[in-house]
């Protein structure tokens, strides 16, 4: 028997995952931000566009922003931006039960103690993914490469449980004993490509083919790997170079959700996503001349209103 699934965030990652499951022949459930972004999703649909193209009607759709939506969904898919965890977790409280399993996919760290704080240790996972795509519009996504899941430790029913139903939709799923290590691996590459995308206007695939541009992305996952390895947290790369580089020709014309939101005005997850590095950084009198420069910067044109790039009509995740 296949219980629902939900989904707190038809956004970019969240949108796409709900419609390779829907497309899969999965019930999936949205929990949208607001009634606006759901009236849109049901009037139009959801469409995938790239390489896995798909189209679910509005009427198929089973989209609120009511919580009692996700009543009864056996996993939940949590894919909103760190900042807007807390009001996720107060809606999914409402309707889920100690047998809800609590997917998170989300960029940095900052989200995890609201989980933890608000589920059972048995009900929560936490992971990453490899998966890019962007928003065209509220209702078009651009999936632009990667299709692995990386799940931290779990119990195994829960783990067969995600495993079946992501591999039936499209995905690679690959389980790891070491959460630390899962979790500052994505934080380390993420560290260096998010700030240099956002504040150079560029998409992933451009950064890597600039020399000039290719090199700071190199002294800037020096930086972050360096803190990671003097905190004595194993990454599951061994050359950080290498691996960027490898991130961004999987995933090259996407456009990730910090240039988004700082080409918006709005504020991005830099100190999500920064922050924690700076952090071990400073506890390991490690130097990151180069990060600590990147998030300042991002966090000046955070406060001033009048610095904004010309909108895009689209809004980008790399998880």
């Amino acid at each position: 028997m296949n219980f629902p699934i939900g989904i707190v965030g038809p956004g970019a990652l969240g949108g796409l995952f709900g419609a390779r499951l829907a497309a899969s022949r999965l019930e999936v459930r949205f929990l949208a931000k607001n009634s606006r972004q759901a009236e849109e999703l049901k009037q139009h649909g959801l469409r995938i566009l790239g390489a896995w193209t798909c189209r679910i009607p509005g009427r198929h759709l089973r989209i609120s922003n009511r919580p009692e939506t996700l009543r009864g969904a056996r996993l939940i898919l949590v894919c909103v931006k760190s900042k807007d965890t807390q009001k996720a977790v107060q809606a999914l409280r409402k309707i889920t039960t100690p047998q809800t399993l609590i997917l998170s996919l989300q960029n940095g760290l900052a989200h995890i103690p609201a989980l933890k704080k608000a589920f059972r240790p048995s009900q929560i996972l936490l992971g990453s993914s490899s998966t890019a795509a962007f928003r065209i519009n509220s209702h078009t996504i651009r999936y632009c490469g990667g299709n692995r899941v990386f799940l931290g430790p779990s119990g195994k029913d829960a783990s067969l449980i995600i495993r079946k139903w992501l591999t039936r939709a499209g995905f690679r799923v690959k389980r790891f004993s070491s959460l630390e290590s899962l979790l500052w691996t994505k934080l380390t590459l993420n560290a260096a490509l998010n700030p240099l995308t956002a504040l150079l206007k560029k998409n992933n695939g451009e950064l890597a083919r600039n020399p000039a541009t290719r090199e700071l992305l190199r002294l800037a996952v020096h930086e972050s790997s360096r803190v990671a390895r003097s905190s004595k947290i194993p990454l599951l790369y061994s050359d950080p170079n290498a691996a960027i580089l490898r991130l961004c020709r999987e995933t090259s014309q996407n456009v990730n959700s910090m240039r988004w939101d700082m080409e918006h005005g709005r504020r991005t997850e830099a100190d999500s996503i920064l922050g924690p590095v700076l952090k071990k950084a400073k506890q390991s009198h490690v130097p990151v001349p180069i990060l600590s420069r990147l998030h300042r910067w991002i966090k000046q044109m955070e406060r001033n209103p009048s610095w904004k790039g010309k909108p895009r009509k689209s809004s980008g995740s790399v998880s």
